[in-house]
């Protein structure tokens, strides 16, 4: 079975090479408080941000939790907003 490359191992990987292949293995270790902290800053950040684009923008022209294909992106117009490949990673 083919192993899926999530959001997570490639931040891992960029982050230390080593990291993101022991979690492309299916590997887990221990989350340090520092780790944990900065992934809560960044989903707050994002969230923020989301917000900002959702008020900044008539409702109808974005569209959230959007499964992105090549479909989707070559019908333009909307601005997409929390999309997703639809494989697990974000």
């Amino acid at each position: 079975m083919a192993t899926k490359i999530t959001w997570d191992i490639i931040e891992a990987h960029l982050n230390c090479k080593y990291k993101g292949h022991l979690k492309l293995a299916g590997q887990q270790g221990i989350v340090s408080d520092y780790e944990l902290l900065l992934t809560n800053s960044r989903r707050a950040v994002r969230r923020r941000a989301i917000d900002k684009i959702i008020a900044l923008h008539p409702k109808e022209e974005v569209e959230q939790d959007v499964v992105l294909t090549p479909a989707v992106l070559k019908e333009g117009g909307s601005l997409p907003c929390q999309c997703h490949t639809g494989n697990g990673g974000h």
